[in-house]
């Protein structure tokens, strides 16, 4: 399939199909070292670690988990006895996910390798992608009708080329990029994360320190 990028740039996308544990698995522990841990076998007491914990969120009863590719759905409506209820596997190449939101009743999946999918929660245990945008998504903040995110490309040289991307989510199913700006170039630099307050954006990077990014007028 051919997918449109922030760029316009047209993208290749390989798919790999990956297996993860089934809905309906109840969560008998959460490991202080290790991540999420589901039981073999629930009537003898038995735990084993079907996957490690990355990113998570929640929202009323409703748990969020991420892997290095795949987000699980919990009900943890009783604390005493967490359900796994579904499960959403990204078809790519290692998509990781580095951060998670929840609005409005769908979940925002930062990508770094990938882009930023959004998905459907109405169904937990049928997580269904409504829209996906390609491209390389370190962070993110969802700020009402609005999403931010820190993106970023690879050199042929390896480098690192950033950006500040906004996007209007009023319709999730058909996020419009309202604008974009490039951020000072440098080839160690990546920008990992956003957080926004008032009319400005504050984007963090690992070497040049913090951006300051007037959002008031989005498309300028």
């Amino acid at each position: 399939d051919q997918e449109i990028d922030l760029a316009g740039q047209v993208l290749q996308r390989e798919r790999v199909h990956a297996a993860g544990p089934g809905p309906g698995q109840p969560l008998a522990h959460l490991a202080r070292q290790g991540g999420l841990a589901l039981p073999a076998a629930a009537q003898q007491g038995q735990v084993a670690r079907a996957h490690l914990g990355r990113q998570a969120a929640a929202q009323g009863n409703l748990l969020l988990v991420s892997d290095w590719g795949g987000l699980y759905s919990f009900d943890v409506s009783d604390p005493a006895a967490i359900v796994q209820q579904g499960v959403y596997l990204k078809p790519e190449v290692e998509p990781w996910i580095n951060e998670i939101a929840i609005s409005g009743g769908y979940a925002y999946l930062a990508y770094p390798n990938v882009g930023l999918s959004i998905l459907d929660l109405s169904n937990p245990a049928a997580l269904r992608e409504v829209s996906y945008i390609p491209g390389g998504v370190m962070g993110m903040q969802v700020n009402g009708d609005y999403i931010y995110t820190v993106n970023f490309i690879y050199s042929p040289q390896n480098y690192f080329y950033n950006s500040l991307s906004i996007m209007d989510i009023t319709n999730p199913t058909d996020p419009q990029v309202l604008g974009a700006i490039d951020l000072p170039y440098d080839p160690n630099n990546y920008a990992s994360d956003v957080v926004v307050s008032g009319a400005y954006a504050y984007v963090i990077c690992s070497e040049l320190g913090i951006y300051i990014i007037d959002i008031s007028d989005p498309s300028a």
